[in-house]
């Protein structure tokens, strides 16, 4: 199948103003807005003077009213605005009394800032339906006699110390990648990768790590206590053996995150 070929379009500015070109020149959204994003989904989100948000369609028609304090572009057919998630129609359809702000949806899964009265202020990943799917995800772990020899109860996936159990891992990355793993840092100071339902399912047992990519066939980077680099897939499973030295990593692969 031959794709449709995208419409390509460039921001300008006159007179401290901004607005968009076509790839031809043409104007498609005149110098009047005081900011205004890329398009994504058709939309661009646009801030007037008195510095509220909305968002404007790809023939400069503004379809959701500037009316927010702060907006992300739409993602998986929800903007993130405040502390709700609009349709494209500008109508609130995701909301809660107790969230104070919130990011967009990436994979199913958006991290919203949370406070209630008798549980105070804390972080959450939701789904759609607004349930909390992950709780308290930068929580610091309990850190009561840590040692380095931590290991992960392979039925609960949490790192044990000792006779105890303490708060899996602490998620040190804020999006899913494609392949719905998240990197984490255990209280062992060492890194694994926690599935979308909050459970570990590669050990932190690693040094380091980059992420899971499609591009690299589902493959992350990790290195181990000798600071040599090789390649683990989403089963935890080894694919290419620790031997690369970070200048190996630098050439073959770039930045590793």
């Amino acid at each position: 199948m031959i794709s449709e070929p995208k419409d390509t379009y460039t921001k300008i500015s006159q007179g401290g103003k901004y607005g968009v070109v076509d790839e031809n020149g043409k104007v498609i959204v005149p110098c009047i807005w005081n900011s205004i994003g890329s398009f994504v989904d058709g939309l661009a989100q646009v801030e007037d003077e008195a510095g509220l948000w909305g968002f404007v369609d790809k023939t400069g028609a503004l379809v959701i009213p500037c009316r927010y304090e702060r907006v992300d572009p739409f993602s998986e057919g929800l903007a993130a605005v405040d502390a709700c998630y609009i349709d494209k129609t500008g109508a609130c359809v995701l909301s809660d009394d107790s969230w104070s702000n919130v990011s967009s949806f990436h994979n199913g899964l958006a991290l919203v800032e949370v406070w209630k009265e008798d549980e105070g202020f804390y972080f959450a990943y939701i789904d759609k339906t607004g349930a909390e799917v992950i709780k308290r995800p930068f929580d610091p772990p309990a850190e009561d006699n840590p040692s380095a020899d931590a290991t992960v109860d392979s039925e609960s996936g949490r790192i044990r110390f000792g006779e105890d159990y303490y708060s899996d891992a602490r998620i040190v990355e804020l999006i899913f990648s494609e392949q719905v793993l998240v990197r984490v840092k255990g209280v062992n100071g060492l890194f694994g990768f926690m599935d979308r339902f909050g459970k570990i399912v590669i050990p932190c047992i690693w040094r380091d790590t980059g992420t899971f990519s499609a591009e690299e066939e589902g493959l992350a980077l990790v290195q181990n206590e000798f600071g040599r680099w090789g390649e683990i897939n989403l089963s935890g499973q080894m694919k290419t053996p620790c031997q690369w030295d970070d200048e190996d990593i630098e050439w073959i692969f770039g930045i590793v995150r």
